[in-house]
């Protein structure tokens, strides 16, 4: 479903990430443009949208995969954590946040984080997700 969502809301490329590669070949059927283990994350390092329905140990693996192998680690990584099957904590590094850009200016004003973490919303009793579409300057939410 998240794949079909990401295609109706406009993502021109949709990838599917897991550690099953029989469940991961269901999903082209399903719309996914490449599928891809999590222990090599490479193809997809500078999407912009991560929709993750496993968080724990395995997401804070993936971010800092994707955010190392990116061309410009200074793009903004929108991660949306929807769901906790691999546990509540990522134990993400820091240094993996920041851009390669501002490595070594912490105190430095208008530092921004080069991934920025969300928490999907779900309205209780009505069964709806809801996610808001990302303006054209991607900075909606």
């Amino acid at each position: 479903m998240a794949i079909r969502v990401a295609k109706e809301l406009g993502a021109s490329q949709a990838f599917a990430a897991g550690r099953n590669q029989a469940k991961l070949a269901a999903l082209q059927q399903l719309g996914a443009d490449e599928t891809l283990l999590y222990d090599d994350l490479r193809a997809a390092a500078d999407v912009d949208v991560v929709l993750d329905f496993v968080w724990g140990s395995v997401a804070a693996a993936a971010m800092v995969q994707l955010l190392t192998a990116r061309r410009d680690r200074s793009e903004k990584l929108t991660w949306i954590q929807i769901g906790s099957m691999a546990g509540l904590e990522a134990p993400i590094p820091s240094a993996a946040l920041r851009p390669a850009t501002d490595r070594g200016q912490r105190g430095r004003r208008g530092f921004r984080p080069g991934v920025q973490v969300r928490t999907a919303s779900h309205r209780q009793g009505r069964g709806r997700w809801h996610l808001r579409r990302s303006s054209a300057a991607g900075t909606g939410e």
